[in-house]
């Protein structure tokens, strides 16, 4: 043999040890590549195939193995991974029910109330089925929430589990049940009874709770078993007051607080024509002074009240010393609400403030008149606990109608206009400025430039002495205003005004100029009305 052969077959020798190695052992460590070799398959790629082909066999009988495993699997087996069956525990009609009995730390029933006439008609059967209400007994007088209250009922009527735990345990205390636990007693109406416990959650599942009827302990979902734990409290309605089909009209709306010195009062503005103007705001601030307001804040002011929830309902049936805790026997803020059309007044009272444990947010502790509740409120729901009288104010001093105007008198120093109008359209309204027709074109426009007389604030104060710089008296019959403006100068950039004697709000000096300026070139109607000042 030669040198060379001798060498090429101690390569082979060592290269097929290396690869049995690597394919079913540890990998050696690498050696230089063999040389080539010319012709057929190398004898460690036929080694390679063959221990493919005995993975390609092993897994082949693996998988018949696990196939046939899961095939002739023990009925343990079975069980636990397609069992999808449950154990009855109580199988009644929740109609049937006349009476709930909660134990939970605290002792109250459940009982069945008349529904409203209507019925629904159940679409597989055409059969009509009374839609069933629920209360607390003794506090019939409260709002409930009475689809969450019925769960107390049909919950336990159609009471499942999903396994049963222990039949008979010496020690119920470990699943949250015997004396620690909640009991519920379901009473029908043919005199029989069904009770049931209520523990602990599974610790190892949290979609599981224990629950022991007859003396056997059985896990059945927390969804429908957790509702037995709730204090009372928690099925009393949140909202304060309903919302009806329709807002009613609110004829007023008093505010008084703490932080402020005078109350705030919104009237509503009956118009005969039913005609919104200015603003759009169908109320006007009548205290702590006149003011147009603006239509946002008057509409929650008024009608907000009508469907207001509570974040939280917090005490039942709230004892003198309840009150006082929450600072409702001397509220910071009551918000008076009157109804004609609802027949009633709201008389909601907001106490101290806390912050909610849950979420941080900021509450108040509120009751409405008449209702035996303490509330918390969101204060971010409730704008009578911010709302001031310059939020609400509107700043035009005039909003009538220029077709409404009964009469119009305008002085500012010598200057002086008289205007009587007569109508209630353009095409029907005659106007005379001191006694003599004149151009109701003209007369609009006069009027326009006024309606710009804008306050920078409310002001309130004594009235000056001495006589106005400028006065503006108005009558519009069909919108019930007729009021007197008296503008005092105060500063080259201030001015107050006075609505009937009562100083409410201030302007800039500059209007008048304005009026003034308006009132000399009326009869020049080759110059325009001045509508800007500064």
């Amino acid at each position: 043999m030669s040198e060379e052969q001798q060498k090429q077959e101690q390569y082979t020798a060592e290269n097929e040890a290396q690869e049995a190695d690597t394919i079913f052992g540890d990998a050696p460590a690498q050696k230089a590549a063999a040389p080539a070799r010319e012709g057929g398959m190398g004898k460690n790629t036929r080694i390679l195939i063959a221990a493919v082909a005995v993975l390609v066999l092993l897994g082949g009988g693996l998988t018949a193995m696990l196939l046939s495993n899961r095939s002739t699997g023990t009925a343990e087996d079975s069980s636990q991974s397609e069992s999808t069956e449950t154990i009855t525990l109580n199988q009644h009609d929740a109609a049937d029910v006349v009476r709930a009995e909660i134990h939970n730390g605290e002792d109250f029933e459940v009982i069945p109330v008349a529904g409203d006439a209507e019925t629904e008609t159940a679409a597989d059967s055409g059969s009509e089925t009374a839609s069933l209400q629920y209360t607390i007994k003794g506090y019939e007088d409260l709002t409930m929430d009475s689809d969450f209250l019925s769960t107390l009922v049909k919950n336990g009527c159609a009471l499942e589990a999903k396994s049963l735990v222990e039949k008979d345990p010496a020690d119920p205390g470990k699943y949250g049940l015997g004396d620690e636990g909640v009991t519920a007693v379901l009473h029908y109406g043919d005199g029989s009874t069904f009770t049931f416990e209520v523990g602990i959650e599974n610790p190892m599942d949290s979609t599981e709770m224990y629950c022991s009827v007859d003396g056997s302990v059985y896990l059945v979902r927390s969804s429908l078993l957790s509702n037995y734990t709730n204090p009372m409290k928690s099925y009393v309605s949140t909202t304060v007051v309903e919302q009806p089909d329709t807002t009613p009209v609110v004829d007023s709306a008093r505010i008084s607080r703490k932080d402020m010195d005078s109350d705030l009062l919104l009237e509503y503005h009956y118009i005969d024509d039913g005609m919104l103007r200015g603003s759009g705001a169908r109320y006007w601030m009548i205290e702590p002074v006149f003011s147009y307001v603006t239509v946002e804040n008057s509409v929650d002011a008024t009608s907000g009240i009508f469907g207001l929830m509570a974040k939280d309902v917090l005490t039942l049936r709230p004892t003198d010393a309840d009150l006082a805790a929450a600072g409702l026997d001397d509220p910071f803020c009551t918000a008076t609400i009157k109804s004609a059309e609802m027949g009633r007044d709201y008389v909601l009272k907001f106490g101290d403030a806390y912050e909610d444990e849950v979420d941080g947010t900021e509450c108040r502790y509120a009751q409405l008149e008449g209702t035996d509740v303490i509330y918390g409120i969101d204060v971010s729901k409730a704008i009578w606990l911010t709302l001031t009288p310059d939020a609400v104010h509107f700043p035009t001093l005039m909003t009538a109608t220029v077709w409404n105007i009964n009469s119009l008198e305008v002085t500012c120093g010598d200057a002086h206009v008289e205007f009587e109008g007569k109508g209630s359209s353009k095409e029907d309204y005659i106007c005379k400025k001191d006694g003599v027709d004149c151009d109701i074109d003209r007369f609009r426009d006069f009027y326009a430039a006024l309606m710009n007389l804008e306050s920078v604030g409310l002001k309130m104060g004594e009235l000056p002495a001495g006589e106005p710089d400028a006065v503006i008296h108005l009558r519009a019959d069909k919108e019930e205003e007729d009021y007197t403006l008296s503008f005092y100068r105060q500063s080259a950039t201030t001015t107050l005004v006075a609505r009937d004697g009562v100083v409410d709000c201030t302007i800039r000096t500059g209007c008048l100029d304005l009026i003034r300026k308006n009132i000399e070139r009326f009869d020049d109607t080759s110059q325009d009305f001045v509508t800007s000042y500064q």
